[in-house]
């Protein structure tokens, strides 16, 4: 007998995003698009020794940092800036996460 369990995207997103740290988001994310740490680098206007220190956890990122990369990278912030508003939060030893919703045009 097989016993399988729906998920829907938020359970999906919530099991992934749930203790994610930025920099291994960031990460999964570069290499998922197949896009080196040069090239963001370079995108960027940055080393690719700063793009390392992000991804090792070794530098802090700011919320427009965070942004930035978003756009780089081709994609949406909102996630990005969530993983690591979240990350701070639990940094201050808050362990509630916070979620984004986007406000919808009126």
């Amino acid at each position: 007998m097989t016993i399988e369990k729906n998920y829907d995207a938020d359970d999906i997103l919530k099991e992934y995003w749930e203790g994610l740290t930025f920099a291994e988001f960031l990460t999964d994310i570069r290499e998922s698009d197949d896009i080196s740490q040069a090239e963001l680098s370079r995108r960027l206007g940055k080393s690719r020794q700063f793009i390392q220190a992000i991804e090792t956890g070794k530098t802090n990122v700011s919320l427009g940092m965070a942004k930035r990369i978003a756009e780089a990278l081709g994609h949406f912030p909102e996630p990005f800036v969530e993983i690591l508003v979240n990350e701070m939060v639990r940094k201050i030893g808050i362990m509630n996460q916070l979620k984004f919703k986007i406000k919808d045009a009126a």
